[in-house]
């Protein structure tokens, strides 16, 4: 089966597209990988990647007015990027598109992964059920624990076990993370947490240091084996 990776989170600004970028660029150095942007009209991983937009999206896939492969942006050798909707006009776009797509192209990509919209509506439930194998980005925030236990519980109700959760922005000296555990530890597997920390600067300087991070590397050893890494 391919990976089908979607990453995804409670809220937006936590860092998920970002990571989304990072990982796909990680992939692309041995396999080949499409990202696609699944935020419907508010797509910003060209603006991530520092690449210029394609003037196609999905919608002119539907009209006939290109080929799907006319829609893919090349990111740089065997990273391609796709967004669903450069526009405002999301209410055309059926709820079977991902499927539709994923079928299309799953005999040419290694790796397929998904940036989710963030929150829990329309645009994650049609991600949900294509892939086989679940990112949640998160910080050190009581409210965005919550939010990775309502999405555990909607990855289960699709029978998606393998959730990797990951910690973005993590500052050891002013984690709440204790206290958050003492609370609600029982809803989130802490053997598949990870942490990150934030590093500023351009996407490529992340990746250049990530690329060295414990972290980082046992996340895509993770998505690489789906293997259990006990990080505490």
């Amino acid at each position: 089966m391919k990976e089908i990776l979607l990453v995804t989170s409670g809220k937006g600004g936590v860092g998920k597209s970002t990571l989304s970028a990072l990982i796909s660029l990680k992939l692309s150095s041995r396999k080949k990988v499409l990202i696609i942007d699944s935020d419907l009209g508010l797509n910003n991983l060209d603006i991530i990647f520092n690449i210029k937009s394609n003037q196609y999206d999905i919608l002119d896939v539907v009209k006939g007015r290109c080929n799907l492969s006319d829609a893919f942006i090349k990111v740089k050798e065997n990273l391609y990027l796709l967004n669903l909707c450069i526009s405002i006009s999301v209410d055309k776009y059926p709820d079977d598109l991902l499927e539709a797509i994923i079928e299309y192209v799953k005999d040419e990509f290694e790796y397929i992964i998904i940036d989710s919209p963030a929150g829990i509506e329309k645009g994650f439930n049609n991600a949900l059920k294509v892939a086989n194998k679940v990112v949640v980005v998160l910080n050190d925030e009581l409210t965005s624990y919550e939010d990775a236990r309502k999405i555990k519980r909607l990855c289960s109700i699709n029978n998606i076990k393998n959730i990797i959760y990951v910690m973005n922005r993590f500052n050891k000296k002013e984690s709440v993370k204790e206290y958050i555990r003492t609370r609600i530890t029982h809803y989130l597997s802490e053997k598949n947490l990870l942490y990150i920390n934030s590093i500023q600067g351009s996407i490529y300087k992340k990746f250049r240091i990530l690329s060295h991070d414990k972290e980082f590397l046992k996340l895509i050893f993770q998505i690489n084996n789906g293997n259990v890494v006990k990080v505490f």
